[in-house]
């Protein structure tokens, strides 16, 4: 008389191990992908939402005729003080543009300066410290209209210029960020303002 000896394993095989343990681990890679692919997603965004908010500031700033009457009279400024007010030697449309330090009402400077993510000023040093802001200008003498073509002289000749235009970037850090996968598209962009609207006591 024979008896059929009927087993059953239990547990898992080596094999079924092995399987679920690379299921769980692509699984796992997934999700970590996915997590940084928000996260700088997340980063980028606000990092956009702090750009636009500070060209919002440094045009209502630049537009502003207390600050640029603040701004023209310090000493970093005398370039576009002498445009301005027809003194010493202002070249028509300069290249490269002409440095510019702008100061906001408060007397603070508003740029050249650097900014964190959330928009506060910060060591440019700083790893946090990714914005960049920078401002130049350039001005555009009267028309002479003496010459045939009434083109613009090369310099203003000692006249104010019929006006001036602020030019702000806005950028990344680039002490800051290098090597970091977060990029922030630069912005940039002339205000332009004229010398016929200033403050007469901006010359005094």
């Amino acid at each position: 008389m024979s008896s059929v000896h009927n087993s059953s394993n239990s547990g898992f095989t080596l094999v079924e191990v092995l399987v679920a343990t690379g299921l769980f681990g692509l699984l796992t890679a997934a999700v970590a992908i996915a997590a940084m692919a928000f996260l700088k997603s997340a980063q980028q965004t606000n990092l956009r939402i702090t750009r636009d908010q500070i060209v919002t500031q440094l045009k209502m700033t630049a537009l502003n005729k207390k600050a640029i009457l603040l701004s023209i009279k310090k000493p970093e400024n005398v370039a576009l003080y002498n445009c301005v007010c027809g003194v010493g030697t202002c070249a028509n449309v300069q290249q490269p543009y002409l440095a510019f330090t702008l100061y906001g009402t408060n007397g603070n400077i508003e740029s050249p300066l650097y900014y964190d993510s959330s928009g506060s000023p910060c060591d440019p040093t700083s790893p946090q410290c990714v914005v960049r802001v920078k401002t130049s200008f350039f001005a555009q003498c009267k028309p002479d209209l003496a010459s045939v073509n009434q083109n613009p002289p090369l310099t203003c000749n000692g006249t104010p210029a019929e006006f001036v235009s602020i030019v702000y970037t806005v950028d990344e850090n680039p002490a800051a960020v290098s090597g970091q996968s977060v990029r922030l598209k630069p912005v940039s962009g002339p205000i332009y303002i004229q010398t016929v609207d200033m403050d007469p006591g901006v010359c005094l």
